[in-house]
């Protein structure tokens, strides 16, 4: 047997999937092998154990064994595996090739959610932008940046808006918000790139970027679909001949913003029928 290769493939915070690839390059049927992992070297403290099942003459193998490797300082640690160890299996023509040592790294992993992120038009115009940001890595992270963009990440002509995220500990989520004035009719995406200088050393920054559909500014888009049309003129109807400070008052049908919606606020709306944003 030739141990090909060996790594760690994190699964979130402490637990990884320790991955043996193996080939048999004897010219018959190997035996039932075990796969042995240990601390640094395989003269090291064992970790943990696993068999490989017999296989053909060339055939390759590829074993996962789960771990959680607890409580480790921050940075890279080596380990060591070892396929069919001292021979306890069976006796080989070459051993040379049935040892690997290999990195497990135990570093913070912030993630931005596509799911928990949205962006909502407030009724004095401004966008709340809402997401979710977590540390899935094994180690506390330190505080970082996080940038919003509209349309073109990584494009400081098209950044919107940063703000600081906190520290956060391994398995901890955080909501943020972020306040925003368009000042004018914005659609496309809000994008959110995190820790975009890289001040903090990650197990990946593949999962640092997410976006979120937006389209705001329109006068008279009350039902928010990016078109004003006749559901937004029966929207604005509801509302008719209500003032400031009335049950039910809703600041958004008031568009011009004189404290009482009348035909003036309906013709308003009456003459951006049709408009998109999209």
């Amino acid at each position: 047997l030739t141990l090909l290769d060996a790594t760690a493939i994190p699964w979130g915070g402490s637990d990884v999937g320790l991955k043996a690839l193996v080939q048999n390059l004897g010219p018959g049927e190997s035996v039932t092998a075990t796969v042995a992992y240990h601390w640094q070297a395989i003269t090291g403290t064992l970790i943990i154990t696993d068999t490989i099942p017999p296989l053909s003459a060339g055939e390759t193998y590829t074993q996962t064994t789960p771990w959680n490797f607890g409580a480790l300082p921050a940075g890279e640690h080596t380990l060591a595996t070892v396929v069919n160890p001292d021979q306890s299996d069976f006796p080989e023509i070459e051993t040379e090739n049935n040892t690997v040592q290999f990195a497990l790294a135990s570093l913070p992993d912030l993630v931005v959610s596509p799911y928990y992120f949205w962006a909502d038009q407030l009724p004095d115009g401004s966008v709340a932008i809402t997401l979710t940001v977590s540390n899935n890595g094994s180690v506390p992270s330190a505080e970082t940046s996080l940038n919003l963009y509209l349309n073109q990440p990584f494009t400081n002509t098209a950044r919107i808006g940063s703000l600081t995220t906190p520290a956060l500990q391994p398995g901890e989520a955080v909501m943020v918000t972020y306040s925003w004035s368009p000042g004018a009719p914005a659609s496309g995406d809000i994008y959110a790139a995190m820790n975009e200088d890289r001040t903090v050393s990650e197990l990946t920054w593949a999962n640092n970027l997410a976006s979120t559909e937006i389209c705001v500014g329109i006068i008279g888009d009350f039902n928010r679909d990016g078109s004003v049309s006749n559901a937004d003129l029966q929207e604005i109807s509801t509302h008719w001949r209500q003032h400031s400070g009335d049950i039910g008052w809703d600041a958004r049908f008031d568009v011009n913003n004189d404290g009482v919606i009348n035909v003036l606020d309906v013709l308003k709306v009456a003459t951006q029928m049709g408009r998109t944003c999209r």
